[in-house]
């Protein structure tokens, strides 16, 4: 029986221990180099105050601080007055960093250098690997110290685990394609703005809305999210993406996205979004040719600011600008599709896609 899943509004986030590694990054050509550092892992949802240790060999009046955090989706760059504690947010609420202020003058002799961060709970699994630098530069132009901090995932199997659960006879994890596991329910969960549909298989959630956390690969979340006839059920809550070729992020409402195996036949909103030249005369248009979950080859094409390219192209390696109106078109796919919407909130794109004339397919010849 086909079961339309709605969302529960509010889902509670587990947090996750994340390891730190650090160096110093003055390459000896500061007048502190960094030569130790506190704390050796962080839990996300808390705050954690990171503080690295040198020896400075000068007295230092005044100096600015630059602090640059990367992750997989940006570089957010904050600077300042080294006697003043500055916080910058990380995009989509995903964080915050906060540079702790010095006192000055700072004598010579042994001084900390400290920095704040908080990492949401709900961090996906691709944003938790970090990388920041620091550094502070005296009025003089001189270079005060560097320290570099990496976050990643604290979790590792161990060699010897690792074979034996090579070993093991293989078991359907939760959350996996139907058939579902016994104590699973599958459910037919729909987007609600592109009215694709997908399959899910999902676990009864607990007494206390906890989830079982066996899954296939994949970045998304176990997370009690759906409802149907007065029971809770979980599944598992994407972001950006599933991190699953064969799953699909879909929208269940406006805040919830859930991960599904979406099914073959999915409806055109018939509506193509950017047809021909782009209408702002800020964005020009863009394309891509790859393969969708079923193996099935697509054309999508866009209008997008150049400014954007590379932000996108990080998550669509195949994104390239197009010479013409109608790239789709030019490379033969000339069947309109759908038009789709992909990503979240202000990292999302709207675009076409076409498919290639049937008779074009059957006439394929396959060279070895």
């Amino acid at each position: 029986m086909n079961l339309i899943i709605g969302a529960i509004l509010a889902a509670t986030a587990s947090a996750v221990t994340l390891k730190l590694d650090w160096s110093d990054c003055g390459g000896g050509s500061t007048h502190a180099p960094i030569t130790g550092f506190t704390p050796a892992t962080l839990e996300t949802g808390t705050t954690t105050t990171m503080t690295g240790t040198g020896n400075l060999d000068e007295d230092v009046p005044s100096a600015t601080f630059d602090l640059e955090i990367k992750t997989a989706l940006t570089t957010v760059s904050c600077k300042g007055d080294a006697s003043v504690s500055k916080t910058c947010s990380l995009p989509l609420g995903t964080g915050s960093l906060t540079f702790e202020a010095l006192t000055f003058p700072i004598k010579k002799g042994p001084i900390p250098v400290s920095v704040s961060i908080k990492l949401s709970a709900a961090l996906p699994g691709a944003l938790a690997h970090t990388d920041t630098k620091v550094t502070a530069t005296g009025a003089n132009g001189d270079k005060l110290f560097c320290i570099e901090i990496k976050t990643a995932p604290a979790l590792e199997v161990h060699p010897e685990i690792a074979e034996i659960q090579a070993t093991a006879p293989a078991v359907t994890p939760h959350y996996a394609e139907p058939p579902c596991n016994s104590d699973e329910v599958e459910l037919e969960v729909k987007d609600y703005k592109t009215n694709y549909t997908g399959k899910v298989c999902a676990p009864a959630c607990g007494d206390d809305d906890s989830c079982p956390t066996d899954k296939p690969p994949s970045q998304a979340s176990p997370k009690c999210l759906l409802h149907d006839s007065g029971k809770k059920y979980c599944a598992l809550k994407c972001f950006l993406g599933c991190g699953n070729a064969h799953m699909t992020c879909l929208r269940v409402d406006a805040t919830t996205r859930v991960c599904a195996y979406r099914n073959h036949s999915s409806p055109s909103n018939g509506k193509p979004c950017c047809q021909g030249h782009c209408a702002d005369p800020n964005q020009a248009k863009y394309y891509s040719i790859a393969k969708d979950l079923w193996g099935k080859k697509h054309c999508g094409e866009c209008c997008m600011e150049p400014k954007k390219y590379n932000l996108f192209h990080h998550f669509e390696s195949n994104l390239t600008k197009a010479d013409n109106d109608s790239p789709c078109k030019a490379f033969g796919y000339t069947v309109y599709d759908s038009t789709d919407t992909h990503g979240f909130g202000p990292i999302s794109m709207t675009l076409d896609l076409y498919d290639l004339p049937k008779e074009s397919i059957e006439n394929a010849v396959v060279v070895v």
